[in-house]
């Protein structure tokens, strides 16, 4: 499940009650399986979603069964979050699709492809080699780069894999933003013109609050307002949890719901402003990972906390939707720089064509649609080397833009340049990514002081080892590491960054299943989860026998496997951030007697 592109839900399916007339219901509207757990490759396995890149072409095998009302549906794709270069599809033996992805999620359409009971998957990641890029259009190696691989010879399974069933009536997307003191959520539908749109918001399972209802335009768009007495997203988070999400029903079958928090970013000359109160944004760079970035984030926490910074960038990395929702439990503003073009430093500016910069605006539009609402979101540093305009994309994000002429990465020369009275940018992206080398022989507080005083927003490159990454010898001992975080945290401190808040104490809950026929573990079983006032969930086991699915609710639900009668009753129990640590509290149930 991927809160920041918005969950499914077949409301035919919830409706049903444990009786053989459940089995065989058409989806009738929107429903969503993960495909994550053990994939075949090559002689032996690979996990999606992976925790470190394939240095070659990567194929996965999966057989999957689709009951025989979902395999008519009216629309069928494989999604993969983070995962790229190219994503090829073929089932049943021929060849469906391809698709690029990277910083953005990568769908083939599978309508009318798959059959009534076993399906053949296979999904093959080719690397952005030159012959791969030039298939899409000409340019110089750094194309790769600026599409988010990191690596000209890697590919990325870093997000989820997952398949998603629409019917006629499909909700495509839905963005929340704030107003003043009003809530305003906009949808875009298809094939729903003239229907109404019902909208509401669900917070820990109840609904809290309801918008006016809103008929949907010629264009799929509907609009509806609201004033909000809520909670507001704050920087740090806050005592209480207030995970919330909107809901949009259009018609009797289709409904659509999206985490949401409250709050506006914008630009005031220099400052930063959420929620119309400037704030001092000091970021550190994440190295993205395909661990549960629950995990890692609580991890990163405690030494943001050791640094005095209080905000998340990622750069120029696969987006994973997980990070998001991740970063809003612990109340972390993300600072994402779309694309880190520090590659063109080495292989020269890219030759800007038209196939590129359509190629690009493409990407952008949906590195867009996955995080401008989300609440965590906040600034977009915007790197642009070799043009010298601004992605149609990022001129309407619900984000404060940053041009590439008003910040600078490469701080080893602004502070000479600040020195000399030169001109420095308006705001600074990057301090030293090789913190503990000193400059002119100028200690780090010293080359801080004037840089971060100017400054409202910054962003911190260093990475420290906590995170397993540190490994290069001339980011220096641990004991040096510790001296820089102590003298950093001083630093931001002395110039009014305000410190990280308590964060979210409660996140997902997380449920394994395992399919079983007699005691032998069964490949492929598509198991759903039901739960009241919230999105039916779910994912076909895996090579073990096993699928993992997430969940924000708290309390009873239903486990059942489609196109039978099988319901099993579960309850959830949230993972809780505890002492700066994130505790999942996995429940695991066996779910017998699948034919």
């Amino acid at each position: 499940m991927s809160p920041p592109r918005s969950l499914l839900l077949g409301l035919g399916l919830l409706a049903c009650s444990a009786g053989a007339g459940c089995a065989q219901e058409n989806v009738g509207a929107s429903a969503e399986l993960n495909l994550n757990g053990y994939w075949a490759a090559g002689a032996g396995t690979f996990r999606v979603p992976a925790g470190a890149p394939s240095m070659s072409a990567l194929e996965l095998r999966r057989t999957i069964t689709v009951p025989e009302s979902w395999a008519n549906d009216a629309s069928i794709r494989l999604r993969a979050e983070a995962s790229g270069w190219r994503m090829t599809v073929s089932v049943n033996g021929v060849e469906a699709g391809s698709d690029v992805g990277g910083l953005w999620a990568s769908s083939v359409d599978l309508t009318g492809r798959l059959l009534s009971g076993e399906n053949a998957l296979i999904v093959r990641f080719d690397p952005p080699t030159a012959q791969n890029v030039r298939r899409d259009f000409p340019s110089t190696p750094v194309a790769a780069w600026t599409s988010g691989v990191p690596r000209p010879d890697q590919v990325w399974v870093a997000g989820e894999l997952s398949l998603q069933f629409d019917g006629t009536h499909r909700v495509d997307d839905i963005d929340v933003r704030l107003d003043g003191q009003e809530l305003v959520a906009r949808v875009r539908t298809s094939g729903a013109a003239g229907s109404v749109a019902q909208f509401g918001v669900v917070r820990d399972g109840a609904v809290v609050s309801e918008l006016p209802d809103a008929k949907i335009q010629p264009d799929g768009t509907a609009e509806s307002r609201s004033r909000w007495a809520g909670p507001v997203w704050q920087v740090g988070g806050s005592d209480e949890p207030s995970l919330q999400y909107l809901t949009v029903r259009v018609g009797k079958a289709s409904l659509r719901q999206r985490r949401f928090g409250a709050r506006t970013v914008a630009l005031e000359g220099d400052h930063v402003l959420i929620n119309g109160a400037p704030v001092y944004l000091a970021g550190q760079r994440y190295a993205q990972g395909g661990e549960d970035p629950r995990e890692r984030f609580a991890r990163f926490r405690r030494w943001m906390l050791r640094t005095g910074t209080n905000a998340v960038e990622l750069h120029g990395a696969y987006l994973d939707p997980r990070i998001f929702d991740a970063a809003d439990e612990l109340g972390l503003p993300l600072i994402i720089t779309p694309r880190c073009e520090g590659q063109a430093l080495l292989d020269g500016p890219p030759t800007e064509t038209p196939a590129r910069r359509s190629f690009l605006d493409a990407g952008d539009r949906r590195i867009a649609e996955v995080a401008s609402s989300h609440p965590s979101t906040t600034l977009w540093p915007l790197e642009e080397m070799g043009s010298t305009r601004v992605s149609p994309a990022f001129a309407v994000i619900d984000g404060a833009v940053i041009t590439s002429e008003r910040h600078s990465g490469m701080e080893e020369k602004l502070f000479p340049d600040f020195v000399a009275e030169k001109r420095v940018p308006d705001f600074i992206n990057e301090l030293p990514s090789w913190p503990l080398e000193p400059v002119a022989g100028v200690s780090l507080g010293a080359r801080l002081a004037p840089l971060v005083g100017m400054h409202v927003p910054v962003g911190i490159g260093a990475v420290f080892p906590e995170l397993g990454v540190l490994g290069d010898p001339r980011r220096g001992s641990l004991p040096a590491v510790q001296d820089y975080a102590s003298e950093l945290h001083a630093s931001l401190a002395a110039a009014g960054v305000p410190p990280l808040g308590p964060g979210v104490r409660r996140g997902t809950s997380t449920l394994v299943v395992r399919a079983l026929r007699g005691e032998t573990p069964v490949a492929g079983v598509p198991v759903t989860l039901r739960a009241p006032r919230q999105a039916l969930v779910g994912g076909f086991t895996d090579s073990t026998g096993k699928t993992t699915i997430t969940l924000d609710y708290a309390g009873a639900a239903e486990i059942g496997v489609l196109g039978t009668d099988i319901r099993l009753g579960v309850t959830l129990t949230p993972g809780v951030y505890r002492d700066g640590r994130w505790l999942p509290n996995v429940t695991a149930v066996d779910v017998p007697g699948v034919p």
